[in-house]
């Protein structure tokens, strides 16, 4: 696992188990900004609004650091390809 993703629901705490026990853990929005720091323990609390999207990363491997690919909503126009396997159209 590299991230977890949270999408609050409604306003209110939400309790998470470390996904990487022991290890450093830091709670961001989508935007990046900081919900909570150095979290450490078997659980934290999140302190969520709703509709928030919240990542959970460790501090050593920060969500910024991994490569990114937009997905974008328009419909197929043609078949995509990987080795011998096709999707789509």
């Amino acid at each position: 696992m590299v991230t977890v993703a949270v999408e609050a629901g409604a306003n209110g705490n939400i309790t998470v188990r470390n996904p990487w026990p022991g290890q450093n853990v830091t709670v961001v929005t989508v935007w990046f900004a900081t919900v909570l720091a150095n979290q450490t323990g078997a659980t934290f609390t999140i302190p969520a609004q709703a509709g928030t999207s919240y990542l959970i990363q460790r501090a050593s491997a920060p969500t910024t650091s991994l490569p990114y690919w937009p997905v974008g909503g328009g419909p197929a126009t043609t078949a995509k390809h990987l080795g011998n396997r096709s999707i789509g159209l």
